[in-house]
């Protein structure tokens, strides 16, 4: 990770010399516990130099960070404490903590994304550390940097505590922490030197002798202000020895105590040549500084060796080494103002801006030009700083810099900023998601511009930022189809691998606007597919997973149901890669896309509720209307209409008060959608009708949307017996969904199906059934957005009627998916129609929706026999007897094949006659069943316990077991671990090891059946927990190896082989005690319990460890 910084903002002051100070750095090392050392004193006061002082002597790592003026962003602040951990932790890789600032996707509250960037610091450090902020008092009162500051306090994990250095305490109360006593204070009381203290400074780093009476005049004089006892050491060593005695006693003026550092700094300042005075008052303007560019700033040669007698001689001069510039100075912020003022009162305005200009001009020779803009505008040569800036500004605002930016921007002139379309397509980013209507005037003027400079680049984000804004905003100033127009152009114009950043953002933004508002989500597919190409070429991981979540709801709308599942697993694993709320919250809302489209409601409450509790934790206010569309398309679906009224109504209003004319037709159509589901299709008219005039009209034309409303509205127009209008509507919509190749055109089929049946044509009613069918199987969907449940039963049973040959099946399907109470009326119409394939086919429907309504049945045999029946466990009174319990447990302990009748009667019932036992098994067999389903109908059968071919078996669909499961996922681990997936072999033994929670039938101690199933189990339990270990021993991982071992003992107490690899892994972790104690623990239990030793291959990894 490449440091942006200066070697010097990220290192401590060297401490060549520095008196020793036990009395303070003992108290803070015996208080290294408080999450804040605050070390607070008057300027000058020794305060870098202690804490750098605790900072060597501790064991604890602690990242440094010389706090300027450019902190006052929080951006700047939090890319200062990253890099300063990365420059301490050499070995580590903090890259993906660089992406936070510069992925934000829309405005949130400060607070949360302070907290988010702190969670983010505190999870890539695992080690206990520290961070020390020194300066912070540069930071004005206002600055946001404060906020974060208080966010790290608050929110940084206990292993990482804070030195926060400065002169002031900052802007907010630090009383809650003093309470609870988390922080030590340092003032000025504390900081002073002590006569000891100041005494060792004069004489044994200073060198300079003085009497004891002298001495306590200094301290007296100083009182004990270190600033003051180097200056004043500074000029004793300007004087003769036999001369700084009587200064001491009499030379220092009592009326001067209150300006010490005036007079005395005063005094080092005149006596230095007037050629080191210059010097040190033009390099003042420089936060940090090579002698090299010193040098060339003031024409002094000999910069260099001037600035390390300052540092020699104590003298408020701090240099730090760079592998790449040599030494690095900066002076100490007290001195550093101290001759910023002769700056100001000594060199006229002209001088000082041509000061400014040659420091500009040496920066941009050194390729710094984000040092080099700050003096340009110094020096008011804005035509400079301008092209600087229109060089820089983009990597600066992809790494999240928007306020340096901002700044910037506020300083360059009106007429200046309208003639560069770089700042003004820079001013627009500042301003990205707070002004959509202003932001899309200066991008078009700044899109005019660039085509006229032929600038391919400044195109290609210019019209990536207009996309993105005429979407957010949802009224267009510029038709969007004209700007998905215009995008698709210029990426067909361009060849080679020129501008792979802004091509990649501009495919990322057109495949969202042509799935949202440009009509075509396949087209939008790979538009996202070849955003997702660049980024991971570039190994940009934002515009990768933006690019995937995109993906993700263009499949959705598609209607590529297959690959969905697919999509969502690679785009979890990239978040996993990633993690950052604003991808998350995306990826859950897409996931919305995914689950609603294939009718998984559940699924899709679950993503909505955790995209809105991310949002609302991470201040994401933009995603309030968004998540109320989800809801809204939602609720009709659980067939809560009066929260879809409601949710409707609010959205519409929301959207109105803002003026997104987009989301108004939205809230428009889906509410329609909502009345049309309840069957109040007057209502559902009326708003679809306002919906498509919004939708189709030039400020929020989307094409795919007017063509749901269109399908809609055929519906709507056939229950009000408006069959000219239904034809007119579906028609339209049916060409169009049928030319994009997207699924909402199935609806149009079903919807021209009925239509033709009510109009007396069967024959095209046919057609339309068999299209729409077919392409539901094809896409194996059972869910229809747009279509109501009452329709789709129509839709059904018209397909059943007339026995439409290859699809018939499928209408069967789907009439599962619908709720009994929905059917059963109908379903007499079926049972009296002439055909007996007809009624044969209700019969069949009966007892597919009979299944469909019954609870699921869990049985538990590992650890204790228990059955759940639909989420509830079956109490001893809802068994029908002990008998139909045993058979249970005998049915199950045959695998999930079942078991044979033959062999359960000899299991359970063998010391009964043959007849006697056959009448009790099938007594027994009824009970169970009646046990399961209290109320079975007898003509259905029943549906969890089945018999056939003389083979007792449980139903697949509607029973699962524990045991099956266990042996299920152990021969999948080891599937995988034969392929050499250890990652995925591992992940099945470790679920098998957790379902097992006990022996298998614990309570059927004494059946020989059960205990032979009982002992096999337990061995293949003991064999996965080695396996795991082993696998996690090959992989390095000795601690969770250790874990299983010891999983392994537990279980079995007497197993050698575990005790010996847990030996050779605590050995291998240099825990040779925890090793030594394992073999004792052997060595007890195998004594105890087989009065025997353990073997010799143990002994020796005994001895082996002793040494």
């Amino acid at each position: 990770m490449k440091c942006p910084f200066s070697v010097s903002k990220v290192t401590p002051p060297s401490l060549p010399k520095v008196v020793n100070r036990p009395r303070l750095l003992d108290r803070l090392e015996g208080n290294h516990d408080r999450r804040l050392i605050f070390i607070l004193g008057q300027a000058a006061q020794g305060k870098p130099t202690l804490a750098a002082s605790l900072v060597e002597r501790s064991k604890i790592p602690s990242a440094w960070v010389n706090i300027q003026e450019e902190d006052s962003d929080p951006v700047i602040l939090y890319y200062s404490i990253v890099y300063s951990i990365q420059y301490l932790i050499k070995e580590a890789d903090l890259s993906s903590l660089t992406a936070y600032p510069a992925s934000e996707m829309g405005p949130r509250s400060d607070i949360s994304l302070y907290r988010e960037w702190t969670n983010a610091i505190g999870g890539a450090v695992p080690v206990p550390m520290r961070i020390v902020l020194d300066g912070i008092d540069r930071v004005p009162a206002e600055a946001k940097a404060w906020l974060f500051l208080k966010t790290l306090l608050e929110e940084l994990p206990r292993h990482i505590s804070l030195i926060v250095i400065s002169r002031q305490e900052p802007p907010f109360g630090l009383q809650e922490l003093k309470i609870k006593k988390k922080m030590e204070i340092l003032v000025n009381k504390d900081l002073a030197f002590t006569l000891e203290e100041g005494n060792a400074f004069i004489k044994d780093i200073c060198g300079i002798r003085l009497s004891a009476d002298a001495l306590r005049r200094v301290h007296q004089f100083t009182e004990g202000w270190i600033g003051g006892f180097v200056l004043l050491a500074g000029c004793l060593e300007g004087l003769q020895e036999e001369l700084r005695e009587e200064y001491v006693v009499r030379g220092i003026p009592d009326s001067l105590k209150s300006e010490v550092f005036s007079y005395l700094g005063q005094e080092i300042f005149a006596s230095q040549p007037l050629r080191i005075q210059e010097f040190l008052v033009k390099t003042s303007i420089l936060e940090s500084f090579a002698s090299d560019f010193a040098r060339d700033l003031t024409g002094i040669s000999d910069a260099e060796e001037v600035l390390l007698d300052f540092v020699r001689r104590c003298l408020f001069v701090h240099r730090a080494y760079d592998d790449k510039r040599g030494w690095i100075f900066r002076y100490h912020l007290i001195f550093r103002d101290f001759l910023k003022s002769r700056l100001h009162s000594r060199l006229p305005e002209n001088e000082k801006r041509a000061l400014y200009s040659r420091a500009a001009s040496l920066l941009e020779q050194r390729g710094e030009l984000r040092e080099a803009v700050d003096f340009c505008l110094l020096a008011g040569n804005l035509s400079s700083a301008t092209a600087h800036i229109e060089k820089i500004g983009l990597s600066l605002l992809r790494t999240g810099r928007v306020g340096e930016i901002a700044n910037w921007l506020t300083i360059i002139p009106q007429d200046l900023l309208e003639k560069s379309p770089w700042l003004l397509l820079y001013l627009s980013m500042t301003r990205r998601f707070t002004n959509a209507a202003e932001n899309l005037k200066d991008l078009g003027n700044a899109l005019s511009l660039f085509s006229e400079k032929g600038d391919i680049r400044g195109k290609l984000m210019s019209l990536a930022l207009m996309i993105e804004a005429s979407v957010v905003r949802g009224q267009d100033v510029i038709p969007i189809k004209s700007l998905i127009r215009q995008a698709e152009d210029l990426l067909r114009s361009l060849g080679g691998e020129a501008y792979p950043f802004e091509r990649g953002t501009l495919w990322l933004q057109l495949g969202f606007a042509l799935t949202i508002r440009g009509g075509n989500p396949r087209k939008g597919l790979r538009a996202c597919d070849n955003a997702c190409l660049i980024a991971k070429e570039l190994g940009d991981r934002a515009l990768e997973a933006q690019a995937q979540v995109n993906a993700l709801r263009s499949l959705a709308w598609a209607g590529e149901f297959d690959q969905l599942d697919k999509k969502a697993e690679e785009v979890r694993g990239l978040v996993e890669k990633y993690p950052n709320p604003n991808i998350n919250i995306l990826c859950s809302i897409a996931n919305c896309d995914s689950m609603l489209v294939r009718g998984r409601l559940e699924k899709t409450l679950e993503y909505l509720q955790d995209a809105r509790r991310e949002a609302e934790a991470h201040g994401f206010t933009y995603l309030y209307p968004v998540t109320l569309l989800y809801d809204l398309l939602l609720e009709p679906g659980l067939h809560q209409y009066s929260a879809a009224e409601d949710i409707g109504n609010r959205l519409f209003g929301f959207a109105e008060s803002i003026g997104n004319v987009f989301m108004m037709g939205l809230a428009l159509l889906y509410l329609g959608r909502s009345y049309y589901f309840q069957g109040e299709y007057p209502k559902a008219a009326e708003r679809i009708t306002r919906s498509r005039q919004m939708l189709g009209s030039d400020k929020a034309r989307s094409d795919y949307h007017l063509a749901i409303s269109g399908v809609l509205n055929g519906f709507v127009s056939l229950h009000l017996g408006d069959y000219g209008s239904a034809e007119k509507d579906l028609s339209e919509a049916l060409n169009y969904f049928s030319e994009i190749k997207c699924f909402p055109q199935v609806d149009a089929h079903f919807a021209f199906a009925l239509l033709k049946n009510r109009s007396g044509n069967k024959e095209d009613a046919v057609v339309h059934l068999m299209a729409g069918l077919k392409l539901a199987m094809d896409r194996s969907s059972d869910h229809f957005v747009i279509l109501s449940q009452n329709d789709l039963l129509e839709v059904c049973f018209l397909a059943i009627e007339l026995e439409i040959e290859g699809v018939s099946d499928y209408a069967q399907h789907l009439l599962s998916t619908i709720p009994f109470h929905m059917v059963r009326p109908a379903l007499d119409r079926l049972f009296h129609n002439g055909s007996p394939s007809v009624r044969g086919i209700a019969a069949r429907i009966k007892l597919d929706i009979h299944r469909a309504a019954l609870p699921r049945i869990r049985i538990e045999t590992l650890g204790g026999f228990r059955v759940i029946r639909g989420g509830s466990v079956m109490r001893e009174e809802d068994w029908q007897g002990s008998q139909p319990k045993r058979l249970m447990k005998a049915i199950v302990s045959g695998g999930p094949g079942g078991v044979s009748k033959d062999l359960i009667i000899d299991r359970l019932w063998s010391d009964s006659a043959p007849d006697s036992a056959e009448k009790t098994f099938k007594a027994g067999l009824w009970r169970l069943r009646k046990s399961l389903e209290p109320d079975l109908v007898r003509q259905l059968g029943s549906c969890y316990v089945h018999l056939k071919n003389n083979q007792v078996f449980l139903d697949s669909e509607l029973c699962e077991a524990d045991v099956h499961e266990f042996i299920s996922l152990l021969e999948m681990g080891e599937s995988k671990e034969r392929e050499g997936d250890i990652k995925a072999a591992l992940s099945f033994y470790e679920k098998a090891i957790e379902l097992f929670k006990g022996d298998f039938l614990p309570e059927e101690l004494y059946t020989d059946w059960s205990q032979a199933r009982r002992v096999k189990l337990k061995q293949q339990f003991i064999a996965a927990l080695m396996k795991a270990a082993k696998l996690y021993e090959d992989r390095g991982s000795l601690g969770k190896a250790a874990e299983f071992c010891r999983k392994a003992i537990d279980a079995d107490p007497l197993m050698e082989d575990a005790y010996r690899k847990l030996m050779t892994i605590c050995a291998g972790q240099g825990k040779r005690n925890e090793a030594l104690k394992v073999y004792m623990k052997c060595e007890r239990a195998l004594r105890e319990g087989l009065a025997s030793e353990p073997e010799g291959l143990t002994k020796a990894i005994y001895r082996k460890i002793l040494g």
